[in-house]
């Protein structure tokens, strides 16, 4: 009896179908594990770590922050006692002239374009 042409064995089968399978699919599988990889990296990345502290210390504390500032003896007068021109004769009796000689070196790394390097010693 001769085989049927529609009929194949169980092997060349199942090897074409997977072998048709990586040609469609393959690039997508691909991508999908360097995307995994990726998230993985990322997420290690990240170094989670979980809170040190309770969201009821947050509270004490800000509270604390708040009482402090409550209790600070700041007064309304200490501000705009400055006026900008003390700030601008401050600025000027700051500045120094800035002088050329502390920027020199004793060799010139980078030569002026067009112009040949100096002779060696």
């Amino acid at each position: 009896m001769e085989p049927s042409k529609n009929k194949k064995n169980a092997r060349g089968n199942s090897f074409g179908e997977m072998k048709q399978f990586f040609i469609w699919h393959g690039e997508k599988i691909l991508v999908c594990v360097v995307i995994v990889l990726a998230l993985w990296v990322a997420l290690k990345g990240l170094d989670y770590k979980p809170l040190s502290w309770q969201p009821s210390e947050l509270e004490t504390n800000a509270d604390g922050a708040k009482r402090t500032i409550e209790s600070s003896t700041f007064t309304s007068g200490d501000v705009g006692t400055k006026q900008p021109s003390y700030y601008s004769a401050l600025a000027e009796q700051i500045r120094l002239p800035i002088s050329a000689e502390h920027y020199r070196n004793v060799s010139q790394w980078h030569q002026p374009f067009g112009t040949s390097p100096p002779p060696r010693q």
